[in-house]
């Protein structure tokens, strides 16, 4: 929803090359894709900027597991060795996601947070 109103309110003012270069470099327009055919599909979002795009293949994808399959780990009150067993099993369950949206391994993922986690005192997110 923040993502359709922020739409909503400065599609004309955003710098959308600029803004697609920097989501390609993050491996992010794919999910910005998503979140914006969810906004045109489902919230009756109007797009009237054509150098924004409107349509992903995985935006139903993305819908169905903010809805219903995600597991979130904050607030939840584990324990830290629990949060990190959830994590490792969320980058497991949800390997479509690294693959698909952002078009990256999941084993590389999870052993630079292994690395972060063993040896950095401020991992970088």
């Amino acid at each position: 929803m923040d993502w359709a109103l922020l739409l909503k309110a400065e599609q004309n003012n955003i710098n959308w090359e600029e803004f697609y270069e920097w989501a390609d470099r993050l491996h992010m327009t794919r999910f910005a894709d998503a979140l914006t055919a969810i906004s045109v599909q489902y919230f009756g979002l109007e797009i009237t900027n054509p150098a924004i795009h409107t349509t992903s293949p995985y935006a139903e994808r993305v819908l169905e597991d903010t809805l219903y399959k995600s597991e979130g780990l904050f607030n939840k009150g584990y324990s830290a060795w629990k949060s990190r067993f959830v994590q490792v099993r969320n980058k497991f369950s949800y390997t479509w996601k690294y693959h698909k949206i952002y078009q990256k391994s999941v084993f590389i993922e999870l052993m630079k947070s292994a690395f972060a986690f063993l040896f950095e005192k401020n991992p970088k997110l």
